[in-house]
């Protein structure tokens, strides 16, 4: 038993001194935190103590990445909070799916709005921590998956918005999010589902 246990304390310590650390350390954190749109602010964190090669080349990534976001950077750092906004599973916007998902209830429709990406934009960045240095990339991704659980009407009332959360490198699965927004009456623009 002692040498079963051993072993697996000996695999284990081989397991954590191979993966990398899933976030950021602190020390690049603490730069990049106060104006993660600049290319100034990744090549001084790339320098920060506890960063090592690994994250240094995502940190080389992120940089090349936020400079083609511009736009989606500059959202993030507006409305992100210092705190982690959770999302509700029992607010009156949000209904049970036919599979167990979080899907809107009564969105509103979307055709005719305008400023409809920005006030997305708005709700995705506004739902993740400071922290977490979101980087709006895109729109409109998995909507099938949003069809699939809320059903048609839901996912045409529905804007995805895809992020990058920088904060979370160089973890790739981490780092990447993909949430679900619609608009309420009552509640304004709200995320309703993390769809990745």
């Amino acid at each position: 038993m002692a040498v079963r246990l051993t072993s697996a304390v000996f695999l284990a310590a081989l397991l954590v001194a191979a993966v990398p650390a899933l976030a950021l350390p602190p020390s690049a954190l603490h730069i990049l935190e106060p104006d993660w749109c600049t290319a100034s602010a990744y090549r001084r964190a790339e320098h920060a103590e506890g960063v090592g090669r690994i994250t240094r080349e995502s940190l080389r990534s992120a940089a090349l990445l936020v400079a083609g976001h511009r736009g989606g950077c500059l959202a993030g750092m507006r409305h992100a909070h210092a705190r982690h906004e959770t999302l509700p599973t029992r607010a009156p916007w949000i209904r049970r799916g036919p599979h167990g998902d979080s899907c809107p209830r009564a969105p509103l429709h979307l055709q005719g709005r305008p400023g409809v990406q920005e006030a997305a934009e708005w709700a995705a960045t506004a739902a993740e921590p400071r922290s977490a240095l979101p980087v709006v990339v895109g729109f409109g991704g998995r909507m099938s998956q949003v069809r699939r659980a809320c059903g048609a009407a839901a996912a045409a009332r529905t804007v995805t918005v895809s992020m990058s959360l920088i904060g979370l490198l160089p973890s790739a699965s981490l780092s990447e999010r993909v949430v679900a927004v619609a608009t309420f009456r009552g509640a304004g623009w709200r995320v309703y589902q993390v769809l990745h």
